[in-house]
């Protein structure tokens, strides 16, 4: 039939059916078109895990458009997996843009609807770009496809078997439980729905979670045993067992979408298969059979969702050579069911300032049914064409005025609703008002004028203990350390309710005397919190900054310093430093490098980091002297480690990748001071400290190594500023109440940027807070973690931002928020993550290598040498075992891993990965193992950048085997099943390699690293998470930035939940940073050793866990090679210089070009660099690179004269 005859026809049967009008949203349709349907070749059933692939694979293969989900797990542990299509995947779903469902398969023996799903995915995915009609679809909705809610049934049905055995095996799922009969129906008493909940499947539960936790609008659940289209209700108030509709208010949608299905459907149109006759192949379920708990009644009667179910053929489980007939019957009855999601009317519901109303209900007039509106104030109300009027409701707000609309068949109509609430005509309640009480204040803003002079340290304590004396309520002292001469660091904490974290209420601190004769801030946050504690409830302002932020002040970080400053010291320097006479500012530990200002941490210095790592802090400023400029991030660049003799920084701009806010930040302070905007120099013969607009990005003004204010965003995660207050480090008190004038404003202002920005919590889909998680917003490097209640703040210049979240072992999830110019308080949006399990994470992190994750074990050394042979003989082109060859193998077994084995490897990297230095730590040897297999799984389907790698390095795999059965036998008779501190009789290898005495397995591991030169080496350790690396005295920072790289976002941080520390913890990490620097220095060898966690031998099943949580750190340090340098040097007859050195200036690290051709490839960081390239009796040569991440620079053949 043509689709106009259909059209005609289906409207026909509409006016039949008492509906007035018919049509639907019709997507262009291509009539000469040639689809891709090559999938209908070879048609075959799939296994569970071939399904899990199969969808991974999709994914793969269309990044921008398919995204697979796991909702939950069946009775028995099989993933249940959804996924979904659209463009931009990856990406929060487009406002408005209707989410559509199809679930199959929920009886187990009902298998075409599975394939059908699986066939339709490939269908769209293939025809987007090519087919109009599909590009459009796609392109409008967004789809999710579930193959398999019951996947345990479906393993144990069996193809051919077309009606399901007595004992319904097969059809249930493993608790032998019907999975449509087991929602919450709308007719259960209390005792019933009580009965449900306790007795409720997994399948249930999750599918109920998603269905609730998203906006879905249209649905069909695919099923088997008969061919016709059913609609709600399934059962009826007298329970009768058929023949009785039960229509519900929407029952003309129904029947519509109902027969629009049956329609396209070449047997169901027909009404007369499977001995059955159903008119125009369509009925209501209660009039078929009554039906108790079932989903498509959950769909309409508990969410949004509008869902009938589908019955596709008389088989339940047919031959598979069936399936292709099948696809052709229902393909373009799929299709037209998915657009009628786009029939009817939608928009979005706000409040009068445009902020979303959640839940507002949108009623249409003569259906007794509303629709809710989504977290983002959307809504979509499905409606056959005709008139209506439609108005909507929401708590809080007045109604909207009725609005009478034409819905048609040519396009969705748009119908937005604004509200206003009711506060914006009624005074607020009591509980929202602010008490003033006003009292006269002075110039100064002051209810009693204080006395304006420079305190000392004891006149200091005094001065903020009667403070917080007289005002409890608001403030709290704490000492966050101590000076190096014994002096407290103390901080006054100013807030409303002080003591504890509040969700939604911004962390902000100043901190102030860093340098110890740079007075004016330390005197200034004294006026500050006097300030704040007097107009706290006098002013609207204060009274609402107080309570709407926790306020930190740290006025003196170098009490010592201080003391020993004195007003008479016109050069200004003494006392800068502290007691140790180390420059505070100067202390921190540097992205960019290490050096003597910073190899070791100052006690103020530690102080405060601990400080702030304690507390989720969002915003920051360091008060300085001495200058009139608002400095932001970052202080430094990489280069600056290779000056050694001095130069010109100042043309150094280094900026953040959040710039503009910074930049912003810095303008708030300036434009606030009275003067700062300005740029004006403080001196007239300092021509240098001129300053546009009072600001300045520190790098561009002058180099600051090992800064505070890069280690607070760095490391910290605030946002930091130095702010020069003033041209005189240590003026007379007589002029402080004109810095305090000049400052006030600002320092307010400042603060008050701390509710701009983005603020929630990440919970997991059954509520539990999720702790540490990250939250990204764009894609920046920078995130923010959450706090142990599982909140986050994060700042925000106004804008729309993609919001994403993300934890161990849970689905990421991506959310749109627009931050608005006008708001005074951060917008809130909340996470729900949804468990990952192990299966789908293999297949979309580990090239579905279940060794990895399932059922781990530690391996004996018989069971390892047999993996390692298995191995060999699998990839036999790849692998190479080298075993009992000589004395090295047959002490340190290992298997080669490289592009073509046994070709040349002059030109490739050498890299070790071994499983530790301590025996002790066996979870190690399970991680080598894990790794060689996630390459070769990788390289085997040719993923580019496995290839990449093996065709550029040789993988050296090294599980140590020494004294491993004698801690496999104390771990076997722990009754725990874990032992984090395993003992050996003997020493560690580590420990071995540290005393001059001889041991041959010592012997053996140093002659492997002479014979193999290693360009990089990997090992494995416990006690914490950190990344060791030899430490050098390097100007450049090359170690410490790769191991910044190994770490990744979710180890960047110094709060991760900390190990227990004892003496053999200590003495581990000790005994490794020894043996690093050794190693490095007579062999070099750059090793690095990735902590796994707190345990040497966790439980067997926490093994897949280790491997979770680091198969990014490995793969992050096996990427290293990815960027560097190579090239040949030759000298200028074209001979190869074999005895030619290279190294990075400002480094010492010396590389040797290879002995036969001369070649070098050398593993850099991203960045500029100067090479140095050298040979005896020829001239040197300097050759300036800048290095890219991800990509090698080709210098070519280099020409030694």
């Amino acid at each position: 039939m043509s689709y106009g005859r259909m059209k005609r026809a289906l409207l026909a049967l509409l006016v039949v059916s008492g509906l007035a009008a018919s049509g639907g949203y019709t997507l262009p349709k291509a009539s000469s078109i040639v689809q891709d349907e090559s999938f209908l070749q070879q048609p075959h059933y799939r296994s569970n895990e071939e399904l899990l692939d199969f969808l991974a694979n999709l994914q793969k293969d269309y990044p921008q458009l398919a995204k697979v989900h796991t909702i939950g797990q069946s009775r028995e542990g099989r993933p249940l997996s959804v996924i979904e299509i659209r463009p931009n995947v990856n990406q929060p779903r487009p406002l408005l843009m209707p989410m559509f469902k199809y679930v199959a398969n929920m009886h187990g023996d009902e298998t075409v609807g599975r394939e059908l799903l699986l066939y339709l995915a490939q269908f769209l995915l293939a025809n987007y770009e090519r087919d109009p009609e599909i590009g459009a679809l796609v392109n409008e909705t967004a789809i999710y496809l579930m193959p398999t809610m019951n996947p345990d049934g479906y393993q144990r049905s069996r193809e051919g078997v077309c009606e399901s055995p007595s004992s319904y095996v097969g059809r249930y799922n493993a608790a032998n439980v019907d999975l449509n009969r087991d929602f919450p129906d709308r007719f259960d008493n209390k005792n019933t729905r009580r009965l449900r909940l306790q007795n409720q499947q997994p399948e249930t539960t999750a599918v109920m979670n998603w269905i609730q936790s998203n906006p879905f609008v249209l649905s069909a659940n695919l099923h088997g045993g008969a061919v016709v289209a059913s609609y709600p209700y399934d059962n009826s108030i007298h329970h009768h067992e058929c023949c009785e509709d039960s229509p519900t208010p929407d029952n003309r949608f129904f029947k519509y979408a109902a027969l629009t299905y049956a329609e396209n459907h070449p047997v169901m149109r027909q009404g007369h298969d499977c001995n059955e006759t159903f008119q125009s192949g369509i009925t209501n379920g209660a009039f078929w059979y009554e039906l108790s708990g079932g989903m498509q009644d959950f769909n309409y009667v508990y969410s949004n969702c509008f869902e009938v179910t589908l019955e596709l053929s008389c088989c339940k489980f047919p031959l598979a050579k069936e399936l292709p007939k099948e696809w052709n019957k229902n393909k373009r009855s799929l299709i037209e069911y998915m657009k009628l999601v786009h029939v009817g009317v939608k928009g979005l519901v706000t409040d009068s300032a445009g902020y979303p109303i959640k839940d507002a209900e949108v009623i249409v007039n003569g259906i007794n049914r509303n629709v809710l509106t989504s977290d983002r104030g959307e809504y979509w109300r499905l409606l056959v064409p005709g008139k209506y009027n439609i108005r909507v409701q929401a708590v809080g707000f007045h109604p909207s005025e009725e609005v009478a609309v034409q819905v048609t068949d040519d396009h969705p109509l748009v119908v937005n609703f604004s509200l206003k609430s009711y506060d914006n005509l009624e005074a607020p309640s009591k509980a929202d008002q602010v008490r003033l009480v006003r009292e006269t204040l002075d110039d100064n803003g002051f209810v009693r004028t204080p006395e304006f002079k420079h305190h000392n340290y004891t006149a200091m304590v005094s001065y903020i203990h009667d403070l917080a004396s007289n005002y409890p309520s608001i403030t709290r002292l704490y000492s966050i350390g101590k000076s190096v001469q014994g002096r407290d660091l103390w901080v006054m904490e100013i807030t409303e309710g002080p003591g504890k974290h509040v969700a939604a209420k911004p962390e902000v601190k100043y901190i102030a005397n860093m340098h110890g004769n740079e007075v004016v801030g330390r005197e200034l946050l004294l006026l500050l919190a006097t300030f704040l504690c007097e107009n706290y409830n006098q002013t609207e302002r204060v009274t609402k900054l107080v309570n709407r932020t926790r306020l930190h002040l740290l006025f003196s970080m170098n009490p010592d310093g201080y003391e020993m400053a004195s007003i008479e010291d016109r050069v200004q320097l003494k006392g800068r430093q502290n007691a140790n006479n180390v420059d505070l500012n100067r202390n921190f530990p540097d992205q960019f490098g290490r050096n003597q200002y910073n190899s070791h941490q100052e006690p103020e210095t530690l102080a405060v980091m601990n400080w702030s790592l304690s507390i989720p802090f969002v915003l920051s400023a360091n008060l300085h002297g001495g200058a009139l400029v608002a400095n932001y991030p970052y202080d430094d660049s990489p280069k600056d480690f290779a000056y050694i003799n001095g130069g010109d920084r100042r043309t150094a701009i280094n900026p953040t990748e959040e710039n503009e806010l910074f930049q912003y930040l810095a303008h708030v302070y300036a434009n606030s001071h009275t003067t700062m905007r300005l740029g004006k120099p403080c001196s007239d013969n300092n021509i240098q400290e001129h300053f546009p607009d009072g600001i300045t990005n520190g790098a561009q003004w002058y180099s600051v190594t090992g800064g505070m204010q890069d280690w607070s965003y760095v490391v910290g995660g605030a946002y930091e500023l130095t702010l020069e207050v003033g041209c005189d480090k240590y003026p007379p008190a007589a002029q402080l109440p004109e810095y305090w004038k000049q400052n006030r404003e600002a320092l307010l202002q400042y603060v008050e940027q701390a509710q701009h920005g983005v603020t929630g919590y990440v919970r997991s889909t059954i509520g539990h807070p999720l702790s540490r998680a990250s939250v990204q917003v764009n894609q920046l490097e920078h995130r923010t973690y959450t706090t142990a209640e599982g909140d986050f703040y994060r700042m925000l210049l106004p804008g729309l931002y993609n919001v994403t979240a993300e934890a161990d072992g849970y689905e990421p999830q991506t959310l749109e928020v627009r931050i608005e110019p006008e708001a005074d308080r951060a917008a809130i949006i909340d996470f729900q993550l949804m468990r990952n399990d192990p299966q789908h994470w293999s297949s979309a992190y580990d090239y579905r290598t279940l060794e990895n994750v399932i059922k781990t074990r530690y391996h004996t050394d018989a069971e390892l040498k047999a993996t390692m042979a298995e191995l060999e003989n699998k990839y036999y082109k790849t692998v190479s075992l080298e075993l009992a060859g000589n004395e090295v193998s047959m002490a340190y077994p290992s298997i080669k891993v490289t592009d073509s084995i046994g070709t040349p490897e002059e030109t490739k990297l050498h890299i070790l990965i071994i499983s530790s230095l301590f025996q002790t730590v066996a979870v190690g040897r399970e991680m080598v193992i894990n790794l060689a297999r996630h390459v070769l799984a990788g390289y085997a389907i040719k993923e580019p950048l496995l290839i990449k790698l093996l065709q550029n390095a040789v993988l050296h795999f090294v599980p140590v085997k020494n004294d491993f059965e004698e801690i496999l036998r104390q771990f076997q008779s722990n009754s725990n099943g874990s032992l984090c501190n395993p003992t050996l009789h003997t020493d560690e290898l580590a420990d071995k390699l540290l005393s001059a005495e001889t041991d041959h397995q010592k012997d053996m591991f140093l002659r492997m690293l002479k014979e193999e030169h290693y360009d990089l080496a990997l090992t494995f350790s416990a006690g914490g998470h950190d990344v060791l690396y030899p430490q050098t005295e390097d100007q450049v920072a090359i170690y410490s930035r790769f191991a910044e790289k190994i770490k990744g976002h979710k180890y960047q941080d110094q709060s991760q939940q900390p190990c227990m520390v004892d003496a053999g913890q200590l003495h581990q990490t000790d005994a490794t940073r020894r043996v690093t620097n050794a190693l490095h220095k007579l062999y070099e060898v750059p090793l690095f050793t990735v902590q796994l966690g707190c345990c040497k031998m966790p439980p067997q099943p926490d093994i897949a866990t280790v491997w979770r949580h680091n198969l990014e750190r490995m793969v992050a340090f096996l990427r290293l090679i990815d960027t560097g340098i190579q090239g040949y040097v030759q000298d200028e007859q074209g001979n190869a210089l074999r005895k030619a050195l290279l190294r990075v200036r400002g480094n010492n690290l010396i590389y040797k070009v290879t002995p036969n051709m001369a070649h070098f490839r050398i593993v850099l960081p991203s960045g500029p660099m100067e090479i140095e390239i050298s040979c005896f009796n020829y001239t040197s040569q300097i050759i300036p690179v800048t290095l890219h991440d991800n990509e090698i620079h080709d210098l070519g053949i280099i020409r030694m004269q």
